[in-house]
């Protein structure tokens, strides 16, 4: 009894101890707060996973994983880290429509005193391939069963002469046509892009473009439609 009291007593003494002194989280980024993805291509999605380390000898506890806007994303593999256990970040980070020098960041919360905020901050050059004009085809004022074409103009603003070997869509609403399949550097062609409304409503997706180009073998271009109903001409006002 006597054995068990004392070390009862002794394990209350070493959690106070823990508590009050010793016990507590430290969180280590595993190769440092900052890193670069180097040089992307327009349109290139990219992800780099981080190993978060607790060196402390309190469970660490990760809170609140944000992005610096909505061209990253991060997402934490587990919310407690027990000491000298590691857990995984996950940053993307979809580079679109940006061009040349970005740099962003993530950032969480956790239980560490020393460090309750910790940013991680990437950088990456952003080498554009296509010019387009314009950006996204829209079309605003479609009629069910009224074909309506847009032009879209893609120009190769790379070094090297580009083929494209193929233009398809996402929805049975819209069909493409290329002008021409090769493109040399400075050179423009037009995508064609006819839209065939079955049926009113709104409907959007992807025209993905497919070139020999190797650092871009896809890129994407959304298009919207909003189509309406035929005009009924057959009532007339009393």
């Amino acid at each position: 009894m006597r054995l068990f009291r004392a070390l009862l007593l002794f394990g209350l003494w070493q959690g106070y101890l823990c508590v009050s002194i010793v016990c507590q989280p430290k969180v280590t980024v595993v190769g440092g707060t900052k890193f670069s993805f180097g040089n992307l291509y327009t349109a290139s999605k990219v992800q780099r996973v981080l190993s978060i380390r607790n060196d402390g000898t309190d469970t660490l506890n990760i809170s609140d994983v944000s992005a610096s806007c909505g061209c990253t994303a991060a997402l934490i593999s587990q919310n407690q880290i027990a000491p000298h256990k590691s857990g995984s970040l996950s940053i993307s980070f979809d580079a679109g429509k940006y061009s040349g020098w970005v740099e962003k960041s993530v950032t969480f919360h956790s239980n560490d005193p020393a460090h309750p905020s910790m940013s991680v901050a990437f950088t990456a050059n952003i080498v554009r391939v296509f010019e387009l004009d314009p950006e996204y085809i829209i079309f605003s004022h479609a009629v069910v069963d009224s074909e309506k074409t847009q032009e879209l103009s893609i120009k190769n603003i790379s070094p090297k002469s580009i083929r494209i070997l193929s233009s398809t869509t996402s929805s049975n609403v819209l069909s493409t046509q290329l002008s021409k399949s090769n493109l040399a550097p400075n050179e423009e062609i037009t995508l064609l892009c006819t839209l065939h409304p079955r049926k009113a409503g709104s409907f959007n997706g992807n025209i993905t473009i497919k070139t020999d180009y190797p650092q871009l073998p896809e890129y994407g271009i959304r298009f919207f439609a909003f189509v309406k109903e035929i005009a009924d001409t057959t009532k007339h006002s009393n």
